[in-house]
This record gives C-alpha cells, structure tokens and sequence, in this order.
C-alpha cells in the first residue's frame, strides 16, 4: 500500500487502495500533470488540491506542486 492509500484508509476508516489509483494523482510530477490533464479534458474545471500524509508535509507538498506540476499545466 502507498502512502496515499495508507493516509486515506486511515483518514476514512476504509481500504481506500482502489479509490486511490482512480481519483488521486500520483507519481512524478510529469505523471501528476497528466493525470491532471485527463480530468480538464473530461470537462474538470475546478480541483482541489489536498496532500495527504503526514501534516508537517503538507506545505512541502504544496510547494513542490506548485513549483513542479503546474508549470506543465500551462499551455
């Protein structure tokens, strides 16, 4: 198990292996954006960016995506 399933298995109280693979975007920051891009192509417009893990992480995390991920994001 990851550690995106293993958070939100223990934040939900449930196996949240399969939910996941599906909703979550995860992987390099390449994979991330296009995870990312096959939801705005679905007709996404607004997404919420929640990290997940442990709290003292989180801003860490936020920084990387927005230094990472969202420079791909661009046209």
């Amino acid at each position: 198990m990851n550690v995106t399933s293993e958070d939100l298995s223990r934040r939900y109280a449930m196996d949240f292996r399969a939910a996941s693979q599906k909703y979550a975007a995860l992987g390099t920051a390449s994979d991330v954006a296009a995870q990312l891009d096959e939801f705005r192509r679905a007709g996404v417009r607004h997404l919420v960016i929640d990290p997940v893990g442990p709290p003292r992480e989180h801003d860490a995390q936020l920084e990387r995506f927005a230094r990472e991920v969202i420079p791909l994001l661009r046209p």
